[in-house]
């Protein structure tokens, strides 16, 4: 079945003058796995001209599977593809109670979509 997957960045906005946490992509996924998953974040940056390898800094998830995985999942997929990256990957439970607010906010307020 389909999967709905959120993105979150945290940056520094100079504008504000303060971090800011931002839904960058809320997905819809025919399947979810560290490919696809990775693969999303991956596109999502080079339609947006980020550059990963300069530009990210760290990676972080829930504790899924899919996504931590230490020799095929999403975050490492990721980081393979920004050396610069930080492999520590914290915030565990409070990443996915954030990630399930967004979703289920998401879903709310789109449930078309």
């Amino acid at each position: 079945g389909a999967h709905r997957v959120s993105y979150l960045v945290h940056y520094y906005d100079e504008h504000e003058e303060k971090v800011v946490i931002k839904v960058i992509i809320t997905k819809t996924l025919n399947t979810e796995n560290a490919k696809s998953v990775a693969d999303t974040f991956i596109e999502w940056s080079e339609k947006n001209s980020i550059d990963i390898k300069h530009q990210l800094i760290m990676v972080n998830s829930d504790h899924a599977s899919v996504l931590r995985g230490v020799k095929t999942g999403a975050t490492v997929r990721i980081s393979d593809s920004a050396p610069n990256v930080v492999k520590c990957d914290i915030g565990g439970d409070v990443l996915h109670d954030l990630q399930n607010a967004t979703k289920d906010a998401f879903t709310r307020c789109f449930p078309d979509m």
